[in-house]
């Protein structure tokens, strides 16, 4: 079965992602994923990752009766003790870690920078495509449609 990679996976997708400052507001965060159809926002302080923030995080607190999203900031509601997958990962991996850690957003850290960030759903999609892939191998070679080979001599 084909293993394909997370770097394989950023690369069909694309690596541009999101970011929002800790400072910002959480409507703000809000804003800017709807704005952009993502579930999810790297939270930076300066250059460097320090947390995440989903759209989850910003339903619950919306739903706090005692905090305002128009001031409370993101640095109160983010993750910061998040897990990162390297490109080298396989789809599998990282799909496992995200099933038993239960969160649906991976960011793909290396060469020390941000390299893109995964859904749950990007990675599924990727598992169906292998899947698909090694049925229709599968069937080609029950039904005899392989290439011949040769066996050099010694």
């Amino acid at each position: 079965m084909k293993k394909t990679k997370i770097s394989e996976v950023i690369e069909g997708k694309g690596s541009g992602v999101q970011t929002i400052s800790r400072d910002d507001t959480v409507t703000a965060a809000a804003f800017r994923m709807v704005q952009n159809n993502v579930g999810s926002l790297i939270v930076t302080k300066g250059s460097a990752i320090a947390g995440i923030v989903t759209e989850r995080d910003c339903l619950r607190h919306v739903a706090d009766e005692n905090a305002d999203s128009h001031t409370s900031r993101v640095a109160d509601i983010m993750t910061t003790d998040i897990i990162v997958a390297n490109p080298n990962q396989t789809v599998g991996d990282c799909l496992r870690i995200m099933t038993e850690r239960r969160f649906r957003h991976l960011p793909v850290v290396g060469e020390h920078r941000i390299l893109g960030i995964l859904s749950i759903g990007d990675l599924v999609k990727a598992a169906i495509e292998d899947q698909n892939t090694e049925i229709h191998y599968l069937n080609e070679y029950i039904q005899g449609n392989y290439p011949a080979f040769t066996v050099a001599s010694a």
